[in-house]
């Protein structure tokens, strides 16, 4: 193995004589990974030299105790024997995987653990670097959720402020885009669980919730309060009540499918178009368009989002030749081209958008 420089020479012997049971081995395979890893990520080492960088990186992880062994361990990992069991291995290397961090130094440790032939050093530092890493990504992921939330809640309480009452839903707030959704541990954008509406149900000491993010990171879940701050809460604490509430709304037909789909951008393209439409009968002594190329829509709103895989496909637009009507001679116009969460969104003639049982429109689409 070579040397990398005189330096590092000397932090390794500091380091020996501190922890009479350093490994070696392990001491060399971080030589490897640290050089490697501002190879890879040259942007890491700022104004520092790549020498100095590397001597960082060793330091920090002999002080944290990635090198020490016991004899019995050194002399195994000598046989080239897993110090680690499968199962740990993988729980905390999935563990990490579902921060989506990216920061890239750990995608560059998530990619090194994850190497399909992997030595026994190699998985024993991999294994500890992510024990050791975890923590600080942990925060920084935690900090990113906060700021996103932070936005919310400002535009959550511009809207009370200016209606004197929260919004229905997220959508009815003008929010940046990476805000209107939240990225769960699949990598999937979902929706937040807004409870804004439904006031005080989840209390705190001098507020309420209003705002949930759907999963927990690690064992913290992130919630916004009505008084705009942004707190944490152990997720064992509040998990049971956030899953009991949600499996209120659930019953509640008029709330959670309306809410879900009134927060993705699928509700708001439908209601420019039904703008549109609304417009064009005002101008042709209330005629419907005959289709919607007609209309003068933006190429965005043209299509239905599913909220699940982000796939766009055309609005399904009946027109005055529908034959989809109800008692009251209201009829379904146009409707989304799939169901979501056996709801299917729609607008009437009437103007108003709908949400219904998809088992009931369906057939009639076909």
């Amino acid at each position: 193995m070579k040397m990398l420089t005189i330096a590092i020479s000397s932090t390794l012997l500091a380091l020996e004589i501190a922890h009479a049971a350093t490994s070696s081995k392990l001491v060399d395979e971080m030589e490897d990974y640290a050089r490697d890893l501002i190879r890879a990520h040259p942007e890491l080492i700022g104004d520092k030299k790549k020498t100095q960088a590397r001597e960082d990186l060793l330091n920090n992880a002999g002080q944290h105790g990635v090198f020490e062994l016991t004899e019995d361990d050194a002399k195994l990992l000598r046989r080239r024997k897993d110090l680690v069991k499968d199962s740990d291995y993988r729980a905390t290397l999935e563990k990490m995987k579902a921060l989506h961090s990216k920061d890239p130094k750990i995608t560059f440790l998530i990619k090194y653990a994850e190497q399909e032939k992997i030595k026994s050093t190699e998985k024993l530092l991999a294994y500890r670097l992510m024990k050791l890493d975890y923590a600080q990504a942990a925060e920084k992921v935690a900090a990113h959720r906060s700021k996103i939330m932070h936005t919310i809640l400002k535009k959550y309480a511009d809207y009370k402020a200016a209606n004197s009452k929260p919004p229905q839903s997220l959508h009815d707030l003008e929010l940046p885009q990476e805000c209107k959704k939240f990225t769960n541990s699949k990598g999937k954008k979902v929706d937040w669980i807004y409870i804004g509406h439904l006031g005080p149900q989840l209390k705190t000491d001098n507020s309420h919730i209003v705002l949930i993010e759907p999963e927990p990171n690690g064992d913290v879940r992130i919630c916004g309060m009505d008084n705009g701050q942004v707190t944490r809460f152990q997720n064992n604490s509040v998990e049971g009540h956030i899953n009991k509430l949600v499996e209120t709304m659930k019953k509640d037909d008029t709330n959670p499918s309306t809410q879900q789909v009134a927060t993705n951008a699928s509700s708001a393209s439908l209601m420019k178009v039904m703008k549109k439409i609304a417009l064009h009968k005002d101008l042709y002594n209330n005629k419907l368009p005959n289709s919607l190329n007609e209309l003068k829509i933006d190429e965005a709103d043209k299509f239905y989002t599913d909220p699940e895989t982000g796939e766009k496909t055309p609005w399904i637009y009946l027109g005055k030749s529908s034959k989809i009507q109800g008692s009251s001679g209201v009829k379904i116009i146009i409707a989304a081209p799939k169901a979501h969460q056996t709801k299917r969104l729609a607008g009437l003639s009437n103007g108003k958008i709908v949400l219904l049982n998809d088992d009931s429109i369906a057939p009639l689409l076909k």
